[in-house]
């Protein structure tokens, strides 16, 4: 997320940076596999970088054997479609205007304290990511860590993911690209696993024939940096073994 950051604190608007960010995505994807691995490769990713691999796979989902989508969410966390539409109404102004464009974004600290607030009575500051303090101590002592979204970042972001859960998109993907869905069972972003779920029904309404998901009981956002991450690790190389045999 720090290149996203970079190219959404530039002077355009949201909906231009969404789309550089998923053409650049795309053009990546190209020369990657044109060099390493002409016949495919698999997309992984995870939190606001899997929401973009969400729309990679609608758009170029063909040019993947498979996509793990890996601490992963079906709606924005504490909105419905109606109030993410009102939300992102809001933000417009705020993300043009040159006095707040740059301006830490209300919205963004909110949506933190939402998922501290949704985890538990005695939540605070990045607990709601993982149970292991020491990788909170280390994500906090990373200087290009634990930057606030501008205004104009968070319109970025909420404009994208207006268009991200629509059926005409979702029904995009290549009904036979193989799709593994994990999450921690404690993860706010992913509603506890409700938007998760919401999520791999839709696919498979949509006809997605190979989707599996792997829950992680007590695990929260960042499963790879939780007691859990040995498990994750076999876990997926088993899934990828299983599809590239």
């Amino acid at each position: 997320m720090v290149g996203s950051q970079c190219l959404a604190c530039t002077r355009n608007s949201g909906a231009t940076t969404v789309v550089t960010l998923r053409s650049g995505l795309a053009g990546c994807q190209v020369e990657i596999l044109r060099v390493h691995n002409p016949i495919g490769g698999d997309a992984f990713g995870h939190s606001l970088g899997l929401a973009l691999t969400q729309s990679h796979i609608q758009n170029w989902g063909g040019m993947l054997k498979g996509a793990i989508l890996y601490g992963t969410f079906g709606a924005f966390p504490g909105m419905n479609a109606s109030q993410l539409h009102d939300a992102a109404m809001a933000m417009q102004k705020l993300a043009f205007a040159p006095e707040t464009s740059d301006k830490t974004s209300e919205a963004f600290v909110e949506l933190l304290d939402h998922f501290n607030k949704a985890s538990g009575p005695d939540f605070k500051g990045c607990d709601w990511q993982t149970t292991d303090q020491v990788e909170i101590d280390r994500f906090l002592r990373d200087p290009l860590n634990a930057k606030p979204f501008c205004n104009r970042m968070m319109y970025g972001v909420l404009q994208g993911v207006l268009q991200l859960w629509t059926p005409e998109n979702e029904n995009r993907i290549p009904k036979d690209l193989p799709i593994l869905v994990t999450s921690g069972t404690r993860d706010p972003v992913g509603g506890m696993t409700t938007t998760v779920l919401a999520l791999i029904e839709r696919y498979q309404q949509y006809g997605v024939k190979d989707v599996s998901h792997i829950f992680y009981d007590g695990a929260r956002h960042e499963p790879l940096n939780d007691f859990c991450r040995d498990q994750i690790h076999a876990d997926v190389l088993t899934w990828l073994e299983a599809r590239l045999s």
